[in-house]
């Protein structure tokens, strides 16, 4: 059952007050009672109020560490993005919203080129001072949108999911992710591509229609992705759809690359 509001409380208090002592000078009660009774009423309101109080707090308390778990459990603690855990929860329901609004998604798969040479050069601190940077710069290149997801699939891995984004979109934010991180500048002696730190993007893009699920606009990009790292990385490759008739081969597969 629910209590009283704190202002119905105060009325009810001293509308009891009131009573008391309207009995008192009326010579109905006898003031050592009324007072008595008063000063009763005083201290259960008070043992009542400090008790409603430390529930109210522990009630917080548990509230925000409830809040602080779910944000252990769902992100990562490096990059404060989205674990690939908590991505995967999340992805049927976007898949299904944007179903429901007919759609395209556009999945990116970025992976930080030659990132072990990193670590080497520069030890793990630093290495994970760039996964930081790198997973910052590329959630601020790439989400425009409420439903747009980015999240760390795993080692020096990115993900972006991006609801409503055709080819075209999804090429410029391709395109807006290598230089987000070029222009973060960050020294890489050990690379083999530039002397920074670059990345690599495979994109697919799915319309309604067909096989128009998660799991498959991911591996399209995971091939496109490929596909960079195999041509010199630092790029970016945009899985393309095949005609039916090469679509029936066991090794087709579209690419449209380009580099940074």
């Amino acid at each position: 059952m629910p209590g009283l509001t704190f202002s119905a409380a105060v009325r009810t208090n001293l509308l009891l007050i009131a009573a008391y002592a309207t009995a008192a000078l009326a010579g109905v009660i006898a003031a050592p009672v009324a007072i008595y009774s008063l000063f009763v009423l005083v201290c259960a309101n008070l043992i009542g109020g400090a008790g409603c109080y430390a529930l109210e707090y522990a009630n917080r308390v548990a509230f925000v560490e409830r809040l602080r778990l779910a944000e252990v459990a769902t992100h990562d603690a490096l990059t404060g993005l989205l674990n690939r855990a908590a991505l995967e929860a999340q992805a049927p329901t976007l898949w299904q919203q944007a179903q429901a609004g007919a759609l395209a998604v556009s999945v990116m798969l970025i992976d930080v080129d030659h990132f072990k040479a990193y670590n080497d050069c520069y030890g793990h601190q630093a290495g994970d001072r760039c996964l930081s940077d790198v997973g910052a710069a590329i959630r601020a290149a790439v989400r425009r949108r409420p439903l747009d997801v980015v999240a760390r699939y795993g080692g020096e891995e990115f993900i972006a999911v991006l609801v409503g984004a055709d080819r075209a979109e999804a090429a410029r934010r391709a395109g807006g992710v290598l230089q987000a991180v070029a222009d973060l500048n960050i020294a890489h002696s050990g690379s083999l591509t530039r002397p920074c730190v670059t990345v690599s993007v495979g994109v697919a893009t799915v319309e309604p229609g067909g096989d128009y699920s998660h799991e498959h606009a991911v591996r399209k990009a995971d091939i496109a992705l490929y596909a960079v790292k195999s041509g010199g990385r630092d790029g970016w490759s945009f899985h393309q759809p095949l005609p039916a008739q090469a679509a029936a081969r066991p090794d087709a597969g579209g690419l449209l690359q380009s580099t940074g």
